[in-house]
């Protein structure tokens, strides 16, 4: 099978994604991160999703869907998935609180570890991965 462009950038995107579970994702009212490596935010970062901060995990399912679409060679789809991705992890610093326990305790971001980045790095990466396939098929 050929590799190409927009195949070298969706691989890339899943790498990518795959070593942001290993690092630290925010920092809130502490030194420690929140729940530990990213892993930890995206088995329970679910459980928000009624709060502000908890839209943003919702790119999680929206990225698996880009990879899939992308690799389908569902262009179009996959190129909006990506923007809404993108934008949904995009929103997480407008937030401000985040609720870092089972009893709904709000603390204040104090910060963004390199899991947010590679995240959001993640994201533009299957976007870039959606651009070439538009082009490519154009």
């Amino acid at each position: 099978m050929k590799i190409t462009s927009s195949r070298a950038l969706l691989f890339a995107s899943i790498l990518v994604y795959g070593i942001c579970l290993a690092q630290p994702g925010f920092y809130a009212g502490s030194e420690e991160p929140v729940f530990g490596p990213g892993i930890g935010l995206l088995l329970i970062g679910w459980f928000a999703i009624g709060s502000g901060a908890g839209f943003s995990w919702l790119a999680n399912p929206v990225l698996f869907l880009v990879w899939s679409f992308a690799w389908s060679g569902k262009r179009t789809v996959a190129l909006v998935a990506a923007v809404v991705a993108l934008l949904l992890m995009l929103s997480f610093p407008m937030v401000g609180w985040v609720i870092t326990s089972a009893v709904g305790t709000l603390h204040e971001v104090t910060g963004y570890g390199l899991g947010y980045w590679l995240w959001v790095v993640s994201a533009v990466l299957a976007l870039l991965s959606a651009i070439a396939i538009e082009v490519s098929e154009k």
